[in-house]
């Protein structure tokens, strides 16, 4: 089942946050077709002898009356209103009667609401609540500017008048779309969060720290401006406002040191979910693990591997990659080298006689070659101690790969 808590969460703190939006002010007219109605519409009350006909109402409409509005704060409409609909607001008007017909139109004229003044709501002090069904909202889709507005018939007088228009915001799909396989505890459709390979790989060290983390969010499905992605670093937040020039492209969120510093050394985790202008949120997308080491053993000083420039044909013997040893290295004996062959690793433990001789050997067999491809390839390596501790990682190597 999945849950709403922060993968490997420990605090929380915003750093930055804010979603905008613009409401337009224009008005539009509205008249309705004699005995229009809403196909499908939930009708709160209807009493068709308070319906005037078009030309009646086209000829008579004035429009006097305050715009409607929602009864929750705000003017967006999210997914919610499909969990029991949504309940529309019509301000009183002067010389309230019972039976008064509002005809409250959501978008298109054939999205109408129907609702007769009670004699409670007359002798009242509250304003009228119209309810807007599921399907209604459903039927007249999403909108970055619905017209809302209703019509008032007064009963006996045959006067009509009309209101101005509200514009509301509906968006009733959640970014990332709904999970294709819910027993996992992320969102399939979310791809991880991708953090430089050389972190993926090596980790964090207070080098790498003191320029920050950029971590890329992939584009996913229902991506919109405005979004607000939420990204974790084991538990502290961090947020990013979409661009209108984000949407469809891969955004990429920086960890800065302050926060690497904050949540400290050790086997950390990346997260993020996503929130939309009318509070629909996604589902946690996967996480992904990171070490940081910004005390303990931290190394910064590895020479590049030393690499045959050119590789050709089929190496039976493998490629040998050689590591020299420098002293302000602090490679011991009994370290794990871990060498990255293009995207494949291989791994090597030191040896008290490389130590003396100041120059390890790491041989890279032909399974590994052949599985990495032809090509041009980058090969770098990082180191561990027993305690885990090691540094970020070797400047990179380039190597090209090629058949006869």
């Amino acid at each position: 089942m999945k849950t709403s808590s922060t993968p490997g969460a420990r605090r929380h703190r915003t750093m930055s946050s804010g979603v905008v939006i613009l409401a337009a002010t224009a008005v539009m007219s509205l008249t309705a077709p004699s005995g229009a109605r809403a196909e499908g519409t939930h009708t709160l009350a209807r009493d068709a002898t308070h319906t005037p006909s078009a030309a009646h109402t086209a000829n008579t409409a004035v429009e006097t009356l305050d715009p409607p509005f929602l009864a929750h704060s705000g003017n967006t409409v999210g997914r919610w209103a499909f969990d029991g609909g949504v309940a529309v607001m019509v301000p009183r008007y002067m010389a309230m009667e019972t039976g008064d017909h509002i005809a409250l139109s959501w978008g298109p004229i054939e999205n109408t609401v129907w609702h007769n003044v009670t004699a409670a709501e007359a002798a009242g002090t509250q304003s009228v609540l119209v309810h807007v069904s599921e399907r209604v909202v459903q039927g007249a889709g999403d909108s970055r500017d619905l017209p809302v507005r209703y019509r008032l018939d007064r009963v006996g007088s045959g006067q009509t008048e009309l209101s101005a228009v509200a514009h509301l915001l509906v968006k009733t799909t959640r970014p990332g779309g709904w999970d294709p396989n819910p027993l996992t505890p992320h969102n399939d459709n979310l791809a991880r969060p991708e953090p430089p390979a050389r972190v993926t790989r090596y980790g964090v060290n207070a080098e790498l720290a003191a320029q920050g983390v950029p971590v890329t969010i992939a584009a996913y499905p229902y991506m919109s401006a405005d979004d607000v992605i939420e990204l974790y670093w084991d538990g502290i937040q961090l947020t990013h406002l979409v661009g209108a020039d984000e949407v469809g492209q891969p955004v990429t969120v920086t960890v800065p040191k302050e926060t690497i510093a904050e949540a400290g050394d050790g086997d950390l985790t990346i997260a993020y979910r996503v929130h939309d202008v009318a509070d629909n949120r996604s589902d946690w997308a996967e996480t992904v693990p990171v070490r940081v080491y910004l005390e303990a053993g931290n190394r910064k000083y590895l020479a590049a591997p030393v690499v045959p420039p050119e590789v050709t044909g089929v190496p039976l013997l493998g490629v040998p990659v050689r590591i020299p040893v420098h002293q302000s290295s602090g490679i011991e004996a009994g370290d794990t080298v871990h060498l990255w062959w293009g995207s494949i690793e291989v791994r090597h433990t030191v040896q008290p006689q490389e130590v003396q001789n100041r120059l390890i050997t790491v041989n890279v067999g032909l399974v590994t070659v052949l599985a990495a491809g032809y090509g041009d390839l980058q090969v770098s390596y990082g180191l561990r101690n027993s305690s885990g501790a090691g540094a970020a990682g070797s400047p990179e190597t380039p190597v090209r790969v090629r058949l006869l």
